[in-house]
């Protein structure tokens, strides 16, 4: 996780000035030694004492000394957001499953008010798809009090928003996925793809189609920024505008696709049934051979791709070809 970023004012404590002077020359074995004098003599002066401290056993690769330096921060400063909000994303990045599950759990139970810890639990819970209304119910409850314990952090909306996506309550995800997005830098272009097109989906359910188109737009351009793209939210709009009968908007967005993400397999095949609608039958099927090409092998999209086929080669009447990827189709259901 790096160096913590320079505080605001210098430290008071010899020890700790010492201790960031060796921070800014990755000397962390010197630094440790500083920052745990500095813990010994006055536990509860500095909460970037013990944010550091676990800064440096991360970097001298001893992730649970690092965990262990929170324990020490969390008993020394109970209820510090700075050292809750360090912590907390540190467990996330160093535990799985059920270790970080215990370790977020305890440190919650012992600061119930902590808005960091509720998030990083809603985001573990959330993130292990658990199907027990037990643990749905508290889900809900752990990242709809990080959202109102943690107004101006754009994540704790942003994993309300998601869950409120999964459970289908529509309006309450555009609301959280729009305050997140108000709260995110418009150069982080993953973020804003990400959330407008999470917004755009949600307001196509809504049955608010301007809306969903507005999102979708916003997500678009910041696709064409974003290096290296990732093309499947503008993909996810070229299929609601096609959905809708808006083809010449659809084969907009999806020329756009196939110039930044030329492998991309949807999207030729997206583009073999603009030209076979158009009857341009053999282009199409230049098209779908490139989708064929560069699909991975997930079974229902080599079907969708192989049943393009069958039709488009029986169009052409070239029953051979049009058999050999039916034989295809049904030998794998």
């Amino acid at each position: 996780m790096g160096v913590p970023p320079v505080r605001q004012r210098p430290a008071t404590d010899p020890n700790v000035s010492a201790a960031e002077n060796y921070l800014q020359k990755a000397d962390y074995r010197k630094a440790l030694e500083a920052l745990e004098l500095a813990a010994r003599m006055k536990p509860t002066q500095d909460p970037e004492v013990y944010v550091m401290l676990a800064v440096c056993r991360l970097n001298l690769e001893d992730p649970r000394g690092a965990l262990d330096a929170c324990e020490q921060g969390f008993q020394a400063l109970p209820g510090n957001a700075r050292i809750e909000s360090y912590c907390a994303t540190l467990m996330s990045e160093v535990l799985s499953g059920d270790q970080r599950y215990d370790r977020l759990s305890a440190a919650l139970a012992r600061n119930p008010n902590s808005g960091a810890l509720q998030k990083a639990l809603g985001r573990t819970l959330l993130e292990a798809h658990s199907n027990a209304p037990e643990d749905d119910l508290r889900t809900e409850r752990l990242l709809a009090n990080a959202r109102t314990l943690l107004p101006r952090d754009a994540e704790a909306q942003f994993l309300y928003g998601k869950w409120a996506c999964v459970h289908q309550k529509e309006a309450a995800c555009v609301q959280a996925l729009s305050a997140s997005l108000s709260l995110t830098k418009p150069d982080n272009h993953t973020a804003v793809v990400l959330v407008n097109g999470m917004i755009g989906v949600a307001q196509d359910r809504l049955n608010h189609p301007r809306a969903s188109v507005a999102a979708f737009e916003r997500a678009l351009g910041a696709y064409t920024k974003l290096d290296p793209p990732v093309p499947e939210v503008p993909y996810e709009y070229v299929r609601f505008l096609a959905a809708r009968s808006e083809h010449a908007a659809a084969q907009r967005v999806n020329a756009i696709i196939l110039a930044r993400n030329p492998q991309f397999a949807p999207a030729h095949l997206e583009q073999a049934r603009f030209l076979f609608r158009n009857g341009s039958i053999e282009p199409a099927l230049v098209e779908a051979k490139l989708a064929l090409q560069y699909s991975p092998p997930e079974k229902m999209q080599l079907r969708a791709i192989h049943a393009f086929l069958v039709k488009a080669y029986a169009a052409l009447n070239r029953s051979a070809d049009a058999g050999f990827h039916q034989q295809w189709i049904e030998a794998n259901p």
